[in-house]
C-alpha cells in the first residue's frame, strides 16, 4: 500500500492540472489562430471552416468546445486560475460609489484593453469563469457564423463578424454584474485525473 504522503490530494492534483491544461490552451488557441489567419484572408470560406462546420466534421467543433467546458472547470479548481477573486479583490479596494467602475476596469483589463477593443485581449487570461462567458461564446459565434455562411455559399465576412463578437459577446461581458466563485470547486482526484486525460491523451500524469 502506498504511503500517504505519496497519494497527490485533489488540491495538489487540481493544481497540476491546472497549469498544465493551461499551456495546452494556449496552444490550442495559437494553433486555431494561425488557422484562422491564413485561410479566412480575402473573407473566402476555408477547409477549416469545413473541418469545424460541415457534416461529419462537424463534431470537432463540438469537440473543441467540450474540451474549453472541461477546461474551465479545471481552471476552477486552484483559486490562482479562477476569475473570481480578480473581481472581488478589484471591488474591495473600490470606494462605495465606485464599485461598478473598478469591477469593469477589471474585466475590462482582462478582455478589451479599452472601451472599443483597443488592444483586444493583450493580458488575455485562462481563468475559470472567464473561459466560460467570454472565450466560449466567441468560438460558438465563430463557429455558428461559419456554419451559416456555408449554408448560404456566402463569404465570411471578417468586420462584420468582429463587431458581432464585440456586440454580442466582448462589450457585454464587461459590464455584466454576474459574480463568480471564490473558492475552488471541490473534486476528487479521480475526476480531475479523467479530465486531464480527456484533454491529453497522451500525456503522463505526474504529481
Amino acid at each position: 500500500m502506498e504511503h500517504p504522503d505519496l497519494i497527490p490530494t485533489a488540491a495538489r492534483l487540481g493544481y497540476k492540472l491546472a497549469t498544465c491544461p493551461c499551456k495546452n490552451t494556449q496552444q490550442l488557441n495559437r494553433r486555431l489562430d494561425s488557422l484562422y489567419a491564413s485561410n479566412v484572408s480575402g473573407g473566402s470560406l476555408s477547409l477549416f471552416f469545413k473541418f469545424l462546420c460541415v457534416t461529419p466534421q462537424r463534431t470537432s467543433s463540438k469537440t473543441l468546445l467540450k474540451i474549453l467546458y472541461d477546461m474551465d472547470t479545471i481552471l476552477n479548481s486552484n483559486q490562482q486560475f479562477m476569475l473570481g477573486p480578480w473581481i472581488e479583490s478589484a471591488k474591495a479596494v473600490a470606494p462605495l460609489e465606485e464599485k461598478s467602475q473598478f469591477e469593469y476596469n477589471a474585466r475590462n483589463q482582462i478582455t478589451l484593453w479599452g472601451p472599443r477593443e483597443e488592444i483586444v485581449d493583450y493580458t488575455a487570461k485562462e481563468w475559470g469563469g472567464l473561459v466560460m462567458d467570454y472565450y466560449i461564446p466567441r468560438w460558438t459565434l465563430f463557429v455558428d457564423t461559419s456554419r451559416e455562411c456555408l449554408i448560404k455559399n456566402s463569404t465570411f465576412d471578417k468586420e462584420k463578424f468582429r463587431q458581432k463578437v464585440f456586440t454580442n459577446v466582448e462589450q457585454p461581458f464587461t459590464f455584466s454584474k454576474k459574480t463568480y466563485l471564490v473558492e475552488p470547486i471541490g473534486m476528487r482526484s479521480l475526476q480531475l485525473k479523467n479530465k486531464f486525460k480527456k484533454i491529453n491523451k497522451n500525456e503522463e500524469i505526474c504529481c
